[in-house]
């Protein structure tokens, strides 16, 4: 949990080190107990954020990754099942498509790609996913 905050930030990730290791120098052996115990508490409270990309992939075409498969949605190498996709996010920003979905409790994806793809891809969803909830909107 405590590196998505600072991963970003090379002062910060500066400050933290140099923390830990004030710690370690001031309490010796018991620290190392301490930071297992603190890290074994994020791995067991806030692995739910381990499994979600925050990374956002660009798509030349978009419509190579998007496959329905019977009952099933590929999306690039990611599969769930259509039953379990509550919502579909679509924007446009920039000069780019996004697209952001959630195919099951373990993997959720998110893509963009050139804006001339985007209502072609929204009519997709339209004829193909008629069950799934579409949000559209523009973002500057």
């Amino acid at each position: 949990m405590l590196w998505l905050f600072i991963k970003e930030s090379i002062p910060l990730q500066f400050l933290v080190t140099a923390l830990v290791g004030i710690i370690f120098w001031l309490l010796g052996w018991s620290a190392i107990a301490i930071m297992a115990f603190v890290f074994t508490l994020e791995l067991l409270f806030f692995k739910a954020n381990t499994n979600v990309a925050d990374d956002v992939v660009f798509s030349k075409d978009i419509f190579n990754l998007i496959k329905k498969e019977g009952d099933q949605l590929r999306v690039g190498m990611e599969v769930g099942s259509i039953k379990n996709i509550k919502l579909i996010k679509l924007w446009q920003q920039d000069e780019h498509g996004h697209i952001a979905l959630t195919l099951n409790a373990h993997s959720s994806v998110r893509y963009k790609f050139p804006n001339n793809q985007y209502h072609p891809l929204l009519d997709w969803f339209k004829a193909n996913l008629p069950e799934v909830e579409l949000v559209t909107a523009y973002r500057f």
